[in-house]
């Protein structure tokens, strides 16, 4: 399908975020899903091409817009998405990926993201928060600095407006006097600080991020304490 821009923000210092108009196509995805991106006409040549994969951060439930969101790096491809303007087409293929929700809402959810891994737990949380659909839901979002935190006060928002969403905020690279939340890498010490026992034993533990964080983070919780079969992850790679 071919999407146009409808508009686009620096949503934290190196990250920007896209929204595309949806409105005359039957877009149906699950929270956590995934589209393959075209740009049609680059600007220069990349040499990963003129396609890139992006979750789409949104919630399902809105018809309107889909919004996508990313770390600008200096690629053809981030150059050429930058550049577009209001009208401009992008295709999107897809939706794909199976790294959504689990069903079972009597099973909590612990989301453990590194920098624009938020993206797919963007959208489950808005989607739960919407349907109300009763996920106990905790998010611990870690970044380097309070710059680098993407949509901390959509977030807010969120935890505001659904008592079974537990926001968890982390920087990692700066002790900022401004910084209300907590302040360190993820690891047993933050998770048992953080989370009723009863969520270690029985929560669905969910990692997305760079490859070399979610390798870490997952093996660190298999030394710990967490069963594999309770852990899903993806990698964020390139950006």
């Amino acid at each position: 399908m071919k999407l146009p821009l409808v508009r686009k923000e620096e949503v934290a210092e190196g990250t920007s975020a896209f929204w595309f108009d949806t409105s005359k196509e039957n877009l149906s995805f699950k929270p956590g899903q995934f589209g393959n991106f075209v740009l049609q006409e680059m600007t220069e040549d990349d040499s990963k091409g003129n396609r890139r994969s992006f979750s789409l951060a949104s919630s399902p439930n809105n018809t309107e817009e889909l919004m996508i969101a990313t770390r600008m790096r200096d690629s053809a491809f981030k150059n050429t998405l930058n550049a577009m303007d209001k009208g401009d087409e992008i295709d999107m293929r897809g939706p794909m990926g199976n790294f959504t929700l689990h069903e079972d809402t009597s099973k909590p959810a612990v989301f453990l993201a590194g920098g624009i891994g938020i993206t797919p737990f963007l959208s489950m949380i808005q989607w739960s928060t919407e349907g109300d659909t009763g996920h106990e839901l905790y998010l611990f979002y870690s970044n380097r600095t309070p710059k680098s935190v993407a949509f901390l006060s959509e977030l807010e928002d969120l935890a505001s407006k659904n008592d079974k969403f537990n926001l968890i905020p982390t920087i990692t690279d700066t002790d900022d006097p401004g910084w209300s939340y907590e302040q360190g890498m993820l690891g047993s010490e933050m998770y048992e600080k953080n989370l009723p026992e009863r969520v270690i034993e029985e929560a669905i533990w969910y990692i997305v991020g760079p490859p070399g964080m979610v390798q870490g983070v997952k093996e660190s919780l298999m030394e710990w304490r967490i069963d594999e079969l309770r852990i899903k992850s993806e990698d964020f790679s390139g950006y």
